[in-house]
């Protein structure tokens, strides 16, 4: 059994289609889903982090800007699959915005995607899975995915996959996204106790 944490996007909620799909997906499991507060950087972190250490928790599926608080978490062992990752907000989150983004929100935004990839080793490359919707209309951010985690394979398996669909991604393109994540997950497990 896996605890599983679910972080959810900006202006997102843990009961939006993703994460009622998460909580779907795996049933099984013990799926933790709070609602963050993504604007209010050090608190979200510190919760998080909290959550990880508390709940035990094995694998993070996020979304969006969700998933961006995900990546940071480079020195956890827990597998992070992340949906159409906001890998930029504090270029991206401004301009999405009904209300202005206080420019102490940006720095420390642009503070910590300076930390977060700045600092990728092997092991944090190899245990994060991208999923990206080939038709984002917000953002996308593939290629700079792959240069930062690398187009990490073992035997024919890849850590990211691109499936069909927007932003929002159609709940069969999250089933085919987190399951190759996982099958990714298995062969990488493998692998790894071979060592």
């Amino acid at each position: 059994m896996y605890n599983v944490l679910y972080i959810h996007g900006f202006n997102g909620s843990p009961d939006g289609s993703t994460g009622s799909f998460v909580k779907e997906y795996f049933s099984e499991e013990k799926v933790v889903a709070p609602k963050f507060e993504l604007l209010e950087c050090k608190k979200t972190l510190a919760e998080i982090r909290q959550i990880i250490h508390i709940e035990d928790i094995r694998i993070i599926v996020a979304q969006s800007l969700g998933a961006f608080y995900a990546l940071a978490f480079n020195e956890e062992a827990a597998l992070k699959i992340v949906v159409n990752p906001c890998m930029l907000p504090s270029a991206e989150i401004p301009p999405l915005s009904k209300t202005p983004i206080p420019e102490s929100v940006v720095s420390q935004f642009r503070r910590i995607e300076e930390k977060t990839y700045s600092h990728v080793r092997g092991i944090v490359a190899q245990t994060t899975f991208g999923i990206f919707g080939d038709r984002d209309e917000l953002f996308s951010y593939p290629d700079m995915f792959k240069k930062i985690y690398g187009t990490n394979s073992i035997g024919k398996t890849y850590n990211f996959l691109t499936v069909n669909g927007s932003h929002s991604l159609p709940k069969e393109s999250l089933k085919t996204g987190i399951a190759a994540a996982m099958s990714y997950a298995e062969v990488f497990k493998k692998n790894s106790e071979m060592l």
